[in-house]
């Protein structure tokens, strides 16, 4: 497990402080909500996810307000939209916090990564049938590019993991405007996902603390 410090950290900086150390779950159903969003979430984690999911989410209902034709959105439809895009913005926003990067990145936590992604081959064929009027071309080829990019994120060097994750992302936002695009204001769908997955969930960032260790007088480098 790295330390506060690592020693291989280079240039130190006083005002900076990494803390991989996940906080135990809490017991009981509290617990089941701590491994879901990471637990030891602070009140500033939490307020930046609460703010932001308010903010984003009313602005993208304005947009959606105004130029979802309603004659091709019934309330169904309108619902399953609406739970995908508050699950894919609080999944950005929750995933790259710190709490979630030392729960999710602890030691022998690839398997679970691998089927969080798994798990939203769902959310895409819930999408193709009820949003997209059955678009299985869209359907196939989002499977194909999310599955393909998780495990090249998951196996890249742990030095290039993070610019591969943004490369692929990307890609595949421009890949779905090319090959497979869907109507302009949906077009938010696949950036939301991939944000969410490949750069927020799989690229295990520094958690940085909240109150950094006091600076010294003797050194600007950790020995």
């Amino acid at each position: 497990m790295p330390q506060t410090v690592p020693l291989a950290q280079g240039p130190y900086r006083s005002d900076v402080a990494i803390d991989w150390t996940p906080v135990p779950p809490r017991p009981g159903w509290r617990g089941a909500v701590d491994r879901f969003f990471g637990p030891g979430q602070t009140g500033r984690e939490v307020a930046v996810q609460a703010i932001g999911l308010l903010v984003i989410g009313g602005v993208l209902t304005l947009l959606l307000l105004r130029d979802l034709p309603a004659e091709r959105f019934e309330w169904w439809r309108t619902l399953v939209l609406a739970i995908f895009a508050f699950d894919a913005i609080g999944g950005v926003l929750t995933n790259a916090t710190g709490s979630a990067k030392r729960w999710y990145h602890r030691p022998g936590t690839r398997r679970e990564r691998l089927l969080f992604v798994a798990t939203h081959v769902a959310h895409l064929l819930l999408l193709g049938l009820v949003v997209l009027d059955l678009d299985w071309a869209w359907v196939a080829a989002n499977v194909v590019i999310l599955l393909v990019a998780t495990l090249a994120i998951e196996f890249a060097p742990r030095s290039v993991q993070r610019p591969v994750a943004m490369g692929l992302t990307l890609l595949a936002v421009i890949g779905n405007q090319w090959l497979v695009p869907i109507p302009g204001v949906l077009a938010w769908i696949p950036v939301l996902l991939y944000l969410k997955l490949l750069v927020t969930h799989l690229v295990p960032e520094a958690p940085f603390a909240d109150a950094p260790p006091p600076a010294t007088d003797t050194d600007a480098r950790v020995p």
